[in-house]
């Protein structure tokens, strides 16, 4: 056989495999089409307009999206997006980032502008608009639904803007509204579990867990990292 049969055998043999074991062999392209506007640089960050638009975060997760740069345009309310079918599963908003190898990255601006109707029913860890990230994240304001049963996770860190902080960046931020953990440690009202660095931020609202003996704070339920003012 020749060495590019071989290869090609090789390559169909290996998807064959990922398809029997159900694996997704298709990958997700974070482009300027996702967004309203931008290249994504420094000086011509992609603009963010609509939930659709924020939510599009999700395609750009991990390290090779670490020099992106982001930016809100407006204030985006989230109360249509997530009660209309097909966009949560009755879950509410999926968070952006899920684990070490999804996390986003980037520098992301709210630009002074907020996130309101934020709700969450997930029993998953790292929960919050941002669920997992090592990301730049500044100037945003999150607006926690407590009608809808405010932010709600299971397992472990559960936060009102971050599920887990690991080694990002916050700043000029904040959370309003109940942050709650089901089966769950580090559940806080801004940060569930922080090993970055936090400043110039806060929250208001609640943070509870209803399994005994969690790690609970109002602001940060574990802190690893560096917090100030």
């Amino acid at each position: 056989m020749k060495t590019h049969e071989r290869f090609v055998c090789n390559i169909a043999l290996v998807f064959a495999i990922l398809c029997i074991l159900g694996v997704h062999t298709s990958f997700a392209q974070c482009t300027a089409s996702l967004f309203a506007g931008g290249t994504g640089t420094e000086t011509d960050p992609y603009q963010i307009s609509t939930p659709e638009q924020l939510q599009n975060l999700n395609k750009c997760l991990g390290s090779s999206y670490q020099n992106n740069y982001y930016v809100l345009n407006n204030d985006i309310d989230l109360s249509l997006y997530l009660s209309e079918t097909g966009n949560n599963d009755g879950k509410g908003w999926q968070p952006i980032g899920s684990s070490s190898s999804s996390s986003f990255y980037g520098k992301f601006n709210g630009d002074g502008h907020k996130v309101s109707g934020l709700w969450i029913n997930r029993p998953a860890q790292n929960v919050g608009l941002f669920g997992y990230t090592g990301a730049e994240i500044r100037n945003i304001g999150v607006e926690i639904d407590d009608g809808n049963g405010g932010v709600r996770g299971g397992y472990i860190n559960v936060g009102g803007l971050v599920g887990w902080n690991d080694r990002g960046t916050i700043v000029n931020s904040y959370a309003t509204g109940s942050v709650t953990g089901s089966e769950v440690n580090f559940v806080g009202g801004l940060v569930g579990y922080n090993s970055g660095t936090i400043s110039n931020s806060y929250a208001t609202g609640t943070a509870g867990s209803d399994k005994y003996g969690s790690v609970v704070g109002g602001l940060v339920g574990q802190n690893k990292g560096t917090i100030s003012n």
